[in-house]
């Protein structure tokens, strides 16, 4: 409801002071940072995005299995490679590997 085009941005800009807020904890609670990678990625601000996920300074405020996740449903493969491996989530870097960029690559064969 709050991502159609007329409240995106005003929940964009909360959802940022939210996460810029040192006294707010948000590592626990993914909806946070799920609902703020999601307005991102439905208005299309690759360099907010990009600029988020490669901010030193935001681990206390991510859940990064979360982040990865939404990362990985909206195709941002490269972003969702970089916090798996600055994370160490070998686990999901590897999924990812073997799911996401291999299907991109078919895709990729396909339309060649």
């Amino acid at each position: 409801k709050f991502l159609d085009a007329q409240r995106i941005q005003n929940l964009t800009l909360y959802m940022e002071a939210l996460h810029n807020n040192p006294s707010v904890n948000l590592r626990h609670n993914g909806d946070h940072t799920t609902l703020l990678l999601n307005c991102y990625t439905k208005q299309m601000k690759h360099d907010k995005l990009k600029q988020f996920v490669e901010n030193d300074d935001i681990t206390r405020a991510i859940d990064v299995k979360a982040a990865i996740n939404v990362l990985r449903e909206a195709t941002y493969i490269d972003e969702a490679l970089f916090l798996a491996k600055k994370y160490h989530e070998q686990d999901l870097y590897l999924k990812i590997q073997l799911e996401d960029v291999h299907q991109l690559g078919e895709k990729n064969d396909n339309n060649a």
